[in-house]
């Protein structure tokens, strides 16, 4: 299976995310976590990314509109509309909205989410506006630990799975990672 090895190139990448995310979606799955391999922008001896999560969020917005653009052209549906919206301005994190001809095939993209930003905007306004038939997609989410979500520590644990008996039983959905370029 090509989307189980290494991308060769920018175009590979795009190819193999898009497809995991059809296949993900196709299989029932709407919210998703993909991990992308950015070119680099203006790097350094010293640092690759000089210029932090905005310099990152400019290589991740190209590849984003390319990997939506390639899910929706394999169906059907070439005519997207991007919206691009500050979600954060402190961390660079943007949300790119991308409106299909068919309502069913609108999709919400959140580019390096933090962990606060997730907490703040998903829980709170996102989640609902997507609605759970349409494809959500973190793209390089910026956290290490999926405990910094435990319901002890705020209550996003839907999004890995978890969370307690207390919580709505649509709070039990989680994010799929769909696709990351590197072998596990």
């Amino acid at each position: 299976d090509a989307s189980n090895r290494l991308p060769t190139s920018v175009e590979d990448q795009v190819r193999q995310a898009a497809v995991s995310l059809q296949r993900a979606s196709a299989d029932g799955y709407h919210r998703h976590s993909i991990r992308l391999l950015l070119p680099l922008i203006g790097a350094t001896d010293l640092d690759d990314w000089p210029g932090g999560a905005r310099q990152m969020m400019e290589a991740a917005y190209p590849l984003v509109q390319d990997i939506l653009r390639t899910c929706a052209t394999s169906r059907e549906n070439k005519e997207l509309a991007f919206n691009q919206v500050l979600l954060d301005a402190s961390d660079g994190v943007y949300a790119i909205l991308t409106q299909a001809a068919e309502a069913t095939d609108d999709k919400c993209t959140i580019l390096l989410p933090t962990a606060d930003t997730v907490k703040s905007q998903i829980r709170e306004s996102l989640e609902q506006q997507v609605g759970e038939q349409r494809d959500l997609i973190l793209v390089n989410p910026q956290w290490k630990r999926r405990s910094d979500f435990s319901s002890s520590n705020g209550g996003l644990g839907f999004l890995f799975g978890g969370g307690n008996s207390n919580e709505k039983e649509s709070d039990t959905q989680y994010i799929e990672n769909t696709y990351s370029p590197t072998f596990s």
